[in-house]
């Protein structure tokens, strides 16, 4: 089976790295955000302190209004400067990388004349003036994406498009030639469980997780609130004299730093989790996942680690990648198996051993 195809910019763009258009801030950086949060934490506990006075609550006058004001105002648009420069940033290098890719698709040799053969040993993915070949040994994933089939082995992948197809016959005899060929070494007596998540089995994983080590970013966390309580109390009568550590100001203060809290936590990004019917196949060489779009093979030298509960079964394979199964689709016999090759295969799994299989 051989076919010829063009290579489109969205096909290239692709198939480069993810962008990350800024780096983790620096310390200076980090410290300064501190020392501007604790400024406006001081001047919202002083308004908070005002306010409860004037209701009769407290007989702590606190400052006046327009000072608070004042002090919370210049800490939150230190803040919101350097997030908003930062931005900008960000914004220019992604231009700045749109352009790059733009200038290295134009140099891209043979892009409208490359091809795609398939061998008895592989894939063979070529142009007019090279090739490169792709053993079925090591093809290790494929996906069905909008723009084509994406094509993945250990160390590069490739992207077939849909243009290069005459017809949707075609494209189906190739999605059956990557699929029996990704299969090839499963053995008849692995065992195969097909299974759909919900949003409570991420629920789930989310506390499996939580109890397997999560639990330390929490303490982390705690630990960070805490200190930013300490700063706004110890240097509130640096900054302003009519601060000081007394009941009124503490609830200031701790008011302050979780409404902070909760803010960074609603506005970060979280990976959604995949509802879809997924179907796993546990061998003695590797696990191979089947979705209506998709089909990869992991061997067992890339799962990293694996926690397991009464409810779920999570096997890790990157910081970024993990496979959930919820054991309410492990019947006691599959259980056992897959038992047996986990403490086999994985020589770093976290979380009780139970068997899947049990309530």
């Amino acid at each position: 089976m051989r076919i010829t195809y063009s290579f489109p910019y969205e096909a290239f763009v692709a198939l480069q790295p993810p962008f990350v258009p800024l780096d983790r801030p620096e310390l200076g950086l980090i410290l300064f955000f501190q020392f501007a949060g604790a400024l406006a934490g001081i001047g919202f506990m002083l308004i908070t302190v005002r306010i409860v006075h004037l209701f009769g609550w407290t007989p702590w006058p606190s400052a006046p209004m327009y000072r608070g004001a004042a002090e919370f105002a210049l800490g939150g648009f230190a803040v919101a400067a350097v997030w908003y420069f930062r931005r900008r940033s960000a914004q220019s290098m992604r231009r700045e990388h749109d352009e790059f890719l733009r200038d290295r698709y134009a140099r891209l040799h043979c892009r409208n004349e490359r091809f795609f053969e398939a061998t008895d040993e592989g894939l063979v993915f070529g142009c007019n003036c090279s090739n490169e070949l792709v053993p079925w040994s090591r093809l290790t994933a494929m996906v069905e994406s909008p723009l084509g089939f994406v094509v993945a082995g250990e160390r590069d992948s490739h992207i077939v498009p849909n243009t290069g197809f005459a017809n949707a016959a075609q494209r189906t005899e190739f999605r059956r030639l990557l699929s029996e060929n990704l299969n090839r070494n499963k053995t008849l007596s692995a065992r195969t469980v097909e299974f759909e998540c919900s949003r409570r089995d991420w629920r789930d994983a989310g506390w499996l997780r939580f109890k397997a080590g999560g639990w330390t970013r929490v303490v982390a966390l705690t630990v960070q609130a805490c200190g930013g309580v300490g700063m706004i109390l110890y240097f509130g009568p640096f900054v302003d004299y009519d601060a000081r550590f007394d009941s009124p100001f503490v609830a200031a203060a701790v008011a302050f730093v979780a409404i902070v809290v909760i803010l960074m936590l609603v506005i970060r990004r979280r990976p959604s989790g995949y509802f879809g019917p997924l179907k796993a196949s546990f061998a003695e060489d590797a696990i191979y996942v089947q979705s209506p779009v998709s089909e990869s093979r992991v061997p067992w030298p890339q799962v990293t680690g694996c926690m397991i509960d009464r409810k779920c079964l999570i096997l890790v394979q990157s910081s970024l990648a993990m496979l959930l199964i919820p054991s309410r689709y492990i019947s006691p016999v599959q259980g056992g198996y897959i038992m047996k090759l986990l403490s086999e295969k994985l020589t770093r799994g976290r979380g009780a051993l139970a068997r899947p299989g049990q309530n």
